[in-house]
């Protein structure tokens, strides 16, 4: 911690505070200017989660790194990622509630795709894609979503945050079918 204060174009990891990740003048000002949601997102998290940062990095003449490239991923304390606040709610709830489920990842989607926030596992044999309810007016994000709500083999529900999430089977746990992975 003590790095931040002396260069704030440094980056000081909980598991390496002695050796801090240097940015130049441009990378820090691109950094902080990208990743302001997710600075935002991790310190509301008031301590609770934590912030995964990926990176490539260089050991510059004085020996310590410098960061060529970097990404950053709020999680939860339980290590699950994601995107907004709404989300962290429904994830902070199914934990709660022990429910079982898989969660989706917006990988190399664009934010104006829809995607499950995540999929039950425990609402009978099959799944339910848990998609949250924006208030954002697009006309385009509201027919993909529409569309992928159609999608059969799966059950799909809307959540906003304080809801409900659709109750658990207690029997069954359903499979969620996984693309084969091809690799070349």
């Amino acid at each position: 911690r003590e790095y931040e204060t002396r260069d704030p174009r440094a980056v000081v990891l909980k598991h390496l505070p002695d050796w801090p990740l240097g940015l130049d003048v441009d990378m820090a000002r691109r950094f902080h200017k990208r990743f302001a949601g997710e600075e935002k997102l991790w310190n509301g998290l008031g301590g609770s989660g934590h912030l995964i940062l990926a990176a490539s990095f260089s050991i510059g003449e004085e020996g310590y790194p410098d960061i060529i490239e970097a990404t950053v991923m709020p999680v939860t304390r339980e290590w699950m990622p994601f995107e907004k606040l709404e989300e962290r709610h429904l994830i902070e709830k199914a934990v709660k509630d022990r429910r079982h489920f898989v969660k989706g990842l917006r990988v190399n989607l664009g934010n104006d795709v829809p995607i499950a926030a995540l999929s039950l596992t425990d609402t009978g044999p099959t799944a339910t894609a848990v998609f949250l309810a924006t208030n954002r007016v697009d006309d385009a994000y509201d027919e993909a979503l529409a569309e992928l709500m159609r999608t059969p083999g799966v059950e799909h529900v809307l959540w906003k945050s304080g809801g409900d999430l659709p109750a658990a089977s207690g029997k069954n746990v359903a499979r969620v079918q996984r693309p084969a992975m091809t690799i070349g």
